[in-house]
């Protein structure tokens, strides 16, 4: 018996590690993501030392891994609970004794169990019965409000995303509590007696339940840096940058000149704190299902000054091109006091009906811009910024897309890996913004030579990718060597600074998948390195 837990707890060990550096590549900035991972590492530990306890038969050997295990059980309940804090976004979080209560227990009981507790030692008394009783206590209480705090955000959110989190994580949550506690105390004091230090196996419950919650809902925010600067200066109406959540993450500066808002002001303030109508607060209640431009032909803003003011405004959903989840809303305002305004002179004056017709036109020019905008917005979404180059997740999805077409038609398909050689020698040598130059041109002469015969991105760093479609080995190998030689003649009115690549060339086999395809090519890219640079291999 003591082999199959010992087994099994390894097994744990590394479904822990799995989900935890799984979670983390999502959003490795997220610090729920950091905090969901730091309770995979501690789980992944309890596990790792109880699976040689179960083996384990020298006293020594059983104190040993008992304390290396404690790390993990003492920790789990605290961090479980500052996790749920975080992602309910629990006010009480602002106070750091709260903090600072959170975690106190895991350490007291760690300290505790590492150096008073002896398991190789059968304890008997007042001491060991309190020490028992206190442990019991923390872990029931703050697993225990861990779930309850989880059930009520559920249940007061207004958005449909939030609450199927919230159900997802409380019944997995409720279905790990109920089973530790059935096995660890409910059937041991009935005299059925289980697993022995079974915890780590039923918290695997709850930690799936949480990763299939992130995966599936996508409760981590996408940053709104997304959207720069330059694209925000373009707009020359009122615009508003508002997270899923309501909240302000950017303005333009027609901010400060319309409504008398500082940007920083502002910034991470709900816009219903300036926008103050139903609509736009039902509008936010149902973001998720937000999937067009929706536009208001009268809504009031109220400036710093207290006055209202009215505006037409579209309410532009910003939408990831690939995953098509939504990053932010775009709200672009026009102030109706200039078309009020006009339609008093109209009326003064009896203007014609050619100057209806020119601010008709005008309207519709505003309409048109909006649209621009957006198109702007989503092809920024898929090019790398630096090279104006697909991104690295844009390629990937053009790479499998390009994959399906083959398989299909049975035709060829080769793909390219082209690195730049100490390209570190000459960041460390011209600094980064010659490196930048670099990148940009090699960018540009790249896509000049396979514009029409291929599909061509920048993979990451110094690398780029290039994919070719109906095109055999032979014929990219030629195209390859034709780019290597072209970079090499490359002049950039700097002494002693030449550039040279070497390049990975091989052709898609029918039925392989993308990631082995793109092994193929950088391992070839590498052999292309080890052989001396400057040079191709196919």
């Amino acid at each position: 018996m003591s082999k199959i837990l010992y087994v099994f707890s390894l097994i744990t060990c590394i479904l822990y590690l799995q989900v935890g550096l799984y979670t983390y590549k999502l959003n490795s900035k997220s610090k729920i993501c950091k905090l969901f991972f730091l309770l995979n590492i501690l789980l992944s530990i309890w596990s790792f030392a109880f699976s040689f306890e179960y083996l384990a038969e020298s006293s020594f050997d059983i104190s040993f891994w008992y304390k290396l295990s404690s790390v993990g059980w003492c920790s789990f309940a605290s961090i479980t609970l500052y996790l749920v804090l975080n992602l309910t976004k629990n006010k009480f979080l602002n106070y750091f004794f709260v903090k600072f209560l959170v975690v106190l227990p895991a350490f007291v009981t760690m300290f505790i169990n590492i150096f008073f507790i002896d398991p190789s030692v059968t304890a008997s008394g007042f001491f060991p019965s309190i020490i028992s009783i206190l442990d019991f206590s923390y872990n029931f209480i703050y697993l225990l409000l861990s779930i309850i705090l989880i059930y009520f955000w559920g249940k007061k959110s207004l958005k449909l995303k939030e609450k199927k989190q919230a159900r997802l994580i409380f019944i997995s949550s409720v279905i790990s509590f109920l089973l530790n506690l059935s096995v660890q105390t409910i059937l041991p004091a009935f005299g059925i007696h289980t697993v022995h230090d079974s915890g780590q196996f039923c918290a695997l419950v709850m930690v799936l339940g949480v990763c299939y919650a992130i995966k599936r809902y996508q409760f981590l925010r996408v940053p709104s840096s997304l959207i720069t600067e330059e694209l925000l200066t373009e707009i020359m109406d009122l615009t508003f940058i508002v997270d899923t959540d309501g909240n302000i993450t950017n303005v333009n500066k027609k901010i400060k000149d319309i409504l008398g808002y500082d940007s920083n002001v502002l910034t991470n303030t709900s816009i219903l704190d300036i926008i103050k109508e139903k609509s736009i607060e039902n509008l936010l209640v149902d973001i998720d299902n937000l999937k067009n431009t929706i536009r208001f032909n009268k809504i009031t803003i109220f400036s710093s000054y207290g006055e209202s003011i009215p505006f037409s405004i579209s309410v532009t959903p910003l939408i990831d091109s690939i995953t098509k989840e939504l990053l932010s809303i775009l709200i672009v305002g026009h102030d109706m006091r200039i078309v009020e305004n006009l339609q008093n002179e109209i009326k003064k004056h009896n203007l014609t009906s050619e100057k209806l017709k020119k601010s008709n036109e005008k309207i519709e020019h505003i309409n048109n811009k909006l649209l621009e905008t957006n198109t702007i917005l989503k092809e920024k979404a898929c090019r790398d910024g630096l090279t104006n180059l697909y991104n690295h997740q844009h390629i990937n999805e053009l790479l499998k897309l390009e994959l399906i077409k083959a398989n299909r038609s049975k035709g060829a398909l080769s793909l390219m890996m082209l690195d730049i050689d100490f390209f570190k020698v000459v960041n460390d040598n011209f600094g980064h913004q010659i490196g930048d130059k670099v990148l940009v041109t090699l960018g540009n002469l790249i896509n000049s030579k396979v514009d029409k015969i291929g599909i061509s991105g920048r993979y990451g760093g110094e690398e780029f990718i290039i994919l070719l479609p109906n095109l055999d080995l032979d014929k990219a190998y030629e195209i390859a060597n034709d780019i290597r030689v072209s970079i090499g003649q490359l002049k950039f009115e700097i002494d002693d600074l030449n550039i040279t690549v070497s390049i990975g060339v091989c052709q898609y086999d029918l039925k392989e998948t993308s990631t082995l395809l793109i092994n193929r090519a950088d391992n070839l890219l590498y052999k292309a390195k080890k052989n001396g640079r400057n040079r191709v291999e196919k």
